[in-house]
């Protein structure tokens, strides 16, 4: 498809359909019944939607895309090349990101990420913004991008089971993130793999168990 647009009154369901789109997507006015679909947007884009359940796997390949609306992605959100560019917007992904290509940009606006968050590519980057991250599974991050930027915000982990966490260390010339937090409700282990983690404010461990 070239550009999509749920007029208001107007109901889309998805199934286990995938929606590849070169334009606009703008479901905000109708219903996107989002099943267990896939939206892969492949161009320069705008994104419209709801702000509950707005897909269940997003992908971005190429373009910039820029959400208008706050986007909640009900399984997983991948981005094999191109950048999100989320602005002041807030980001919930329920099962996931990974960045195999592409970059995040931002500048406020909370991001929430249920299970791991996987930087795959060297070229892949995040610009971290002044929000809060909180991430309940694990971190990996292969990048060597100089347009990471740590931001001036808090990332928590607060993963109920831990895991291996590998940070980007000297592969990156400057902070992975300003502050981070590693927060524990079950007396769980967090295992730092081959690289240190760099900061540029405040490092906290908490443990509530």
């Amino acid at each position: 498809a070239g550009s999509v647009t749920i007029g208001a009154n107007g109901t889309l369901t998805a199934g286990s359909s995938t929606i590849t789109v070169s334009g606009n997507w703008d479901s905000s006015a109708g219903t996107f019944t989002v099943g267990t679909s896939t939206v892969s947007i492949q161009a320069t884009a705008s994104i419209a939607a709801a702000t509950t359940s707005s897909f269940y796997n997003l992908t971005i390949t190429t373009g910039t895309s820029t959400p208008s609306t706050n986007i909640d992605v009900d399984n997983t959100f991948t981005i094999s090349g191109g950048i999100y560019a989320k602005g002041t917007t807030t980001l919930n992904v329920d099962a996931g990101l990974t960045l195999s290509g592409g970059a995040i940009t931002s500048t406020s606006g909370a991001v929430t990420i249920t299970g791991a968050v996987n930087i795959s590519s060297v070229s892949s980057y995040i610009d971290l913004g002044s929000e809060a991250w909180t991430i309940s599974g694990t971190w990996t991050n292969a990048t060597t991008s100089a347009s990471w930027e740590a931001g001036t915000g808090t990332v928590t982990f607060d993963s109920a089971t831990g895991g291996t966490m590998t940070f980007a260390g000297t592969n990156l010339s400057e902070d992975e993130f300003n502050n981070a937090t590693f927060n524990s409700t079950a007396a769980i282990t967090y295992t730092m793999a081959t690289r240190g983690l760099r900061l540029g404010g405040a490092l906290s461990i908490t443990d509530t168990a």
